[in-house]
């Protein structure tokens, strides 16, 4: 075996790679926090700002219900491919261990 040639497992290592990569590339990172309007409306605010203001609570709901799915669907797919490649590791692993050494 020259010294210039691959390992035979480096095509393995190759996959993890691509696949970290694809994965980083989807992952979607939430924005930083924005400085936001005080906790409670004052005591001299009427109706019509607290209605405007439960609007947008149950926009920010939403909208976090929203990223749970996605969040949810994208771990189940990660979920879904690392047991596919951890298959595929354990039948190579299981064919490299059962095909004898060439004798060079």
């Amino acid at each position: 075996m020259s010294t210039s040639s691959r390992p035979a497992w480096a095509p393995v290592l190759d996959q993890i790679e691509r696949a970290l990569e694809d994965w980083l590339q989807r992952t979607h990172l939430p924005p930083a926090p924005s400085p936001r309007e005080a906790p409670f409306p004052s005591p001299t605010s009427g109706p019509a700002e607290f209605e405007q203001r439960l609007a947008r609570i149950e926009a920010a709901l939403d909208k976090a219900g929203r990223q749970s799915r996605e969040t949810d669907a994208a771990l189940e797919e990660a979920s879904a491919q690392l047991s596919r490649w951890r298959e595929r590791a354990a039948a190579l692993r299981s064919l490299a261990e059962s095909t004898p050494p060439s004798v060079s």
